[in-house]
C-alpha cells in the first residue's frame, strides 16, 4: 500500500477553474503510488482569508494521523501569508507529514526537501524568538509608561455579601447576584480578619468575621450561633 495522501487545492475567486491543478495532482499521485484519502478543495477562498474550511478538514485528518504526505499545486495555496506557511509547514514536519509541491518541485522527502524542511525549522524558532522580545519589549514599555498590566481587579460591594450570607446565602447565591465569582467573593470575605461568616444569624450580627467600619452592621463581634 502506497503513502496516503491529501490534495490540497485553492482558488481565489468562484469564477476561476481548479481543473488543470486537480488534474495535475491527480496524475501526481498515480505516479507515486499514492493512496488518496482525500480531495479537499477551497474554491472562492482566497489566501487571506483567516478560515478555508476544506484546509482546516484537512489539517483535522493530519491530526489523526490519518495523512503520510500531503500533495499540493503550489505552496502558496496552503498559507495566508510567509508567516502562516512556516507555521503550517513546521506543524507537518513535527507530525512527520511530507510536502510534495508540483510547480516548486519540491518534495520533503528528498535530501534537498529535508533541508528545506530545516530551514522552515529554524525560521520557525526566529519568528518565536522576535515574538518573544517584542512582547516583552512591550511589557516594559507599559510598565514604563505606569500602564498596569495583568487583570483588572473585581470590585465586590462586602456590606451586600455579607447581607446576603447573614440570610443564609451560599457563595454561589451571593456571586450571582453580585455578578462576580464564588472565588472572588469568598476571598472578599476571608479578607475582612480571617473568617468567613458560615450560618445565619437572627440579628444580622456576625461572629468569626470582624466588620467593624461597615455601615449597617455592629460592632459587638458576637458569635453567630
Amino acid at each position: 500500500m502506497g503513502q496516503r495522501a491529501a490534495l490540497y487545492l485553492r482558488v481565489s475567486t468562484p469564477d476561476q477553474r481548479i481543473d488543470l491543478q486537480l488534474a495535475g495532482l491527480r496524475q501526481l499521485a498515480q505516479q507515486r503510488g499514492w493512496e488518496v484519502v482525500g480531495e479537499f478543495i477551497d474554491h472562492g477562498y482566497s489566501g487571506s482569508k483567516a478560515k478555508r474550511p476544506q484546509l482546516d478538514n484537512m489539517l483535522s485528518q493530519v491530526n489523526r494521523g490519518r495523512v503520510d504526505v500531503v500533495g499540493v499545486w503550489k505552496l502558496d495555496r496552503l498559507g495566508r501569508s510567509t508567516k502562516d506557511l512556516l507555521i503550517l509547514l513546521e506543524e507537518l514536519r513535527l507530525r512527520n507529514v511530507q510536502i510534495v509541491s508540483t510547480m516548486e518541485n519540491l518534495d520533503t522527502s528528498t535530501p534537498t526537501g529535508r533541508a528545506f524542511f530545516t530551514m522552515v525549522a529554524m525560521w520557525s524558532e526566529v519568528e518565536k524568538d522576535w515574538l518573544r522580545e517584542r512582547t516583552l519589549a512591550g511589557l516594559q514599555a507599559a510598565r514604563a509608561r505606569g500602564v498596569r498590566l495583568g487583570r483588572r481587579p473585581v470590585d465586590v460591594d462586602v456590606g451586600q455579601a455579607l447581607q446576603l450570607r447573614s440570610q443564609g446565602r451560599s457563595f454561589r447565591q451571593v456571586a450571582r447576584v453580585l455578578g462576580v465569582g464564588s472565588t472572588t467573593v469568598h476571598r472578599a470575605l476571608a479578607g475582612l480578619g480571617g473568617g468567613v461568616p458560615m450560618t445565619p444569624s437572627g440579628s444580622g450580627s456576625f461572629g468569626q468575621a470582624q466588620v467593624a467600619g461597615i455601615p449597617g452592621f455592629e460592632e459587638s463581634g458576637a458569635v453567630v450561633a
